[in-house]
């Protein structure tokens, strides 16, 4: 895949089921912070890790494992990679959704129509969250939660993460605006995250 110019962040956040394991992929803009003197992108992966790992943990069913964060860092003079992975179990009880379930959590730009908008599909959905096909007033504020923490800064340092969306039409960065939460629950059946 292209990767877009200046500062930038790619996460996956790594997740682990009965039978398979996922990913859900994130982009921010640093907005063209210089390279911070002995830069370590394993500090910067446990500061997304501590942003996200709260919020994503209980809409997780409790059979379901967070792995953790691989970031993929430029400050256009090459890439830096890092990881934090401590093992997780989700905190929402009750029986486990099929693993290809999934609540879809909508990323919101500036610019209208499909261009503008990306999703983010969370699987690992407890039944605690649903009534039949669609989320639950609990299963819909914990993925509100989620929502509202893709689309906040993270501090790293120096440096203040944006959220944004990627453009592979454009090969650039579009900063998010808001989110919104899909009721009805999608599918998501590639499940072969990229190690």
């Amino acid at each position: 895949m292209p990767r877009p110019a200046g500062t930038w962040m790619f996460v996956e956040v790594f997740f682990q089921g009965d039978v398979k394991e996922w990913s859900v992929g994130l982009w921010y803009d640093g907005a063209a912070a210089p390279l911070p003197p002995a830069y370590d992108a394993n500090v910067t992966a446990t500061a997304v890790d501590t942003a996200l790992n709260a919020p994503i943990l209980p809409a997780l069913w409790n059979g379901v494992n967070y792995l953790g964060i691989n970031v993929e860092v430029n400050f256009g003079m090459g890439t830096f990679s890092g990881q934090h992975y401590q093992l997780r179990a989700g905190t929402a009880t009750g029986a486990g959704m099929p693993e290809d379930v999934c609540a879809v959590v909508r990323k919101n730009t500036a610019i209208g129509g499909a261009s503008g908008t990306g999703r983010a599909r969370f699987s690992g959905v407890a039944d605690s969250s649903v009534t039949g096909s669609y989320l639950n007033l609990t299963g819909a504020a914990r993925y509100a939660t989620i929502g509202g923490a893709i689309i906040t800064n993270i501090v790293d340092g120096p440096i203040t993460w944006t959220p944004n969306l990627y453009s592979k039409k454009t090969n650039t960065l579009i900063p998010l605006v808001s989110f919104n939460g899909d009721a009805l629950l999608g599918t998501a059946r590639r499940r072969r995250p990229r190690f």
